[in-house]
């Protein structure tokens, strides 16, 4: 087993990832921390640009507007599926709270079996 390098906590739970502006499904997030995601899309997210997002969780009405930056991609072959690691730009502390939040009320629910 390879040892997990990562000093930051991450989250497995997944997230609906909308453009803010259009409302529009991109994907879904994961592996979601203080600084960056994974975000998982049907379409390829531009390298390098800057992109306004709101983060939801299943059943939960409240969302989290980010900014992020795509700053690496991975194509998954089979179903065709982009994986983009991306940089959450200039997060208020506010902002970090709110997605530490949620990852815990997430992750409290896949323990106790109701999401």
């Amino acid at each position: 087993m390879l040892e997990d390098k990562r000093q930051l906590k991450r989250s497995l739970c997944y997230f609906d990832v909308h453009e803010e502006t259009t409302g529009k499904l991109i994907g879904n997030a994961n592996d979601i921390h203080r600084e960056g995601l994974r975000l998982i899309s049907k379409s390829e997210v531009p390298l390098f640009e800057e992109l306004s997002i709101c983060l939801k969780a299943s059943g939960v009405y409240a969302s989290i507007q980010l900014m992020i930056k795509g700053i690496w991609n991975q194509v998954h072959e089979e179903p065709v599926h982009y994986n983009t690691g991306c940089r959450i730009i200039n997060p208020s502390p506010e902002t970090i709270h709110a997605i530490n939040e949620l990852v815990k009320s997430s992750t409290r629910k896949i323990k106790t079996g109701y999401l």
